[in-house]
């Protein structure tokens, strides 16, 4: 067995990166219960192997679960061994059967997920990565929901172009996870200038005060406003000064009026 090298991770989105590994793996588990009940298919002992008794819709199948693992795997961790070269030459057996195979590239998986785990288990420069708590609620402890960068990621609206959006909510997962909180305040910000248009309007304050989108919509709104408006320029624009007292994530933690915003996003652009 080869070991793993130089294990690191290309994109700093930790949070992300690993559940989307996870989901992989539990993709790989439940394949491997298919593989395992394969009752033999016929095929021409004259001209074919005996892996074409797995049958050949469930070999392709396997090679699209492999293909779809190996580019998350080479876009977003570097030394990953999971098979050596993308198309697997010298290491994916395709002479064996797929319960052989599975078997091998689930026991890679594995061993990539253990390390991985030891990896990111470090501190550095006195931050721990284990990122503070926000008041939303979510998967892995991110301030945006996974899930709200994935609907978003997946609308296609003919009005406006998302991918920038998509690109910031990840950005702040990312600032968060790191505890980087000037950062984390202008790129909340951030979010509040660049989603205007996405509701017909060319300011936020138009959206607090006119969007129909009910008294509690409002409220989060004008939290957003003003609260959140008002410290990133706090941060952005004050000048050195005698002494300086940091921001925190208590400070700078609206996670779930943003919850509200990319929601009321989302139930708009479906429409």
């Amino acid at each position: 067995m080869n070991p793993i090298r130089q294990l690191a991770l290309i994109n700093p989105n930790r949070v992300w990166v690993v559940a989307e590994l996870d989901k992989l793996h539990e993709e790989w588990v439940a394949w491997a219960k298919v593989v395992d009940a394969i009752i033999d298919h016929p095929y021409d002992q004259r001209t074919q192997s005996e892996v074409f008794a797995d049958g050949e819709a469930n070999m392709s199948q396997h090679d699209v679960l492999q293909t779809k693992t190996l580019t998350f795997l080479n876009n977003n961790i570097q030394g990953h061994g999971f098979i050596d070269g993308f198309d697997g030459n010298g290491c994916d057996r395709t002479d064996l059967r797929l319960k052989h195979r599975v078997k091998h590239r689930l026991h890679r998986l594995e061993l990539l997920r253990a390390s991985l785990q030891y990896a990111l288990n470090y501190v550095e420069a006195d931050i721990s990565q284990k990122p503070e708590r926000v008041k939303l609620s979510t998967p892995g402890g991110t301030y945006v929901h996974p899930e709200r960068i994935e609907e978003l990621s997946e609308l296609k609206p003919k009005s406006v172009d998302l991918t920038k959006l998509v690109a910031i909510l990840s950005e702040i997962n990312v600032c968060h996870q790191n505890r980087c909180y000037f950062a984390l305040a202008a790129l909340v910000r951030t979010v509040l200038d660049h989603v205007p248009p996405v509701f017909g309007y060319k300011s936020f304050s138009e959206i607090a005060n006119s969007h129909a989108g009910g008294k509690s919509f409002k409220e989060s709104m004008n939290h957003l406003d003003s609260s959140a408006r008002k410290i990133a320029d706090q941060h952005l624009h004050a000048q050195a000064r005698r002494s300086e007292v940091l921001p925190n994530i208590v400070q700078v933690d609206f996670s779930n009026d943003l919850d509200v915003l990319l929601g009321e996003i989302i139930r708009i652009l479906k429409v």
